[in-house]
């Protein structure tokens, strides 16, 4: 529980470091996405009793902070499919992957890392970013890093902060639209923003 604490307080502590004295809109680039966990032919048994089993099918919100001008209203909340599965286990962390879809996304988008210590829930996107075309020509990165206190019986719904890292961009026409919005370009100068906030709904 400690690791992970300091963990969640140092990637915060670098993201505030790297916005320096221009306030919260200012940019930050994230670390380039890690390679996707292999995939899992056969599920592997966990080691003991999970303490909290977030197997099965979620909702999987994230709402953008105000501090985060550059994203418009209306993509501020998004919303996913999860189906989320057991990973493995390490010490007294469970890790689970959150396989996204109901969206269209701007490349084969990696699992989403939750892992659970104790009673608390993380989800992670430190290294690893959620890029989404919301509508035709415009496209959103999502990343971060959110945790949330929960008990066994109460997993219906599950809500916390979000350290959230974000970006808009709306491709123009022309020959240089693929290019402007590019996964490369993405990734890079994404705004930060300490209240967003993400839920799991169990569905």
């Amino acid at each position: 529980m400690k690791t992970r604490i300091a963990a969640c307080t140092i990637f915060v502590m670098c993201a505030q470091a790297l916005i320096g004295c221009g306030g919260s809109n200012d940019s930050y680039n994230p670390v380039n996405p890690s390679p996707p966990p292999p995939p899992i032919t056969t599920p592997t048994p966990p080691p003991r009793s999970l303490a909290l089993d977030l197997t099965g099918n979620y909702a999987l919100t994230f709402e953008v902070g105000n501090a985060c001008e550059q994203v418009p209203k209306e993509f501020r909340t998004r919303t996913y499919e999860a189906r989320i599965r057991y990973y493995k286990s390490f010490a007294s962390t469970d890790l689970f992957l959150a396989d996204l879809s109901g969206a269209r996304f701007h490349h084969d988008q990696q699992p989403v890392v939750v892992d659970v210590t104790g009673n608390s829930v993380y989800v992670d996107l430190s290294d690893n970013v959620i890029l989404e075309e919301p509508s035709p020509g415009a496209y959103l990165a999502t990343a971060g890093y959110g945790v949330a206190s929960v008990q066994p019986t109460e997993l219906s719904t599950i809500a916390g902060s979000f350290a959230g890292l974000f970006k808009y961009c709306a491709a123009t026409s022309g020959n240089e639209a693929t290019n402007q919005c590019s996964v490369d370009t993405m990734v890079r100068g994404m705004c930060y923003s300490e209240n967003s906030r993400w839920i799991l709904t169990r569905r």
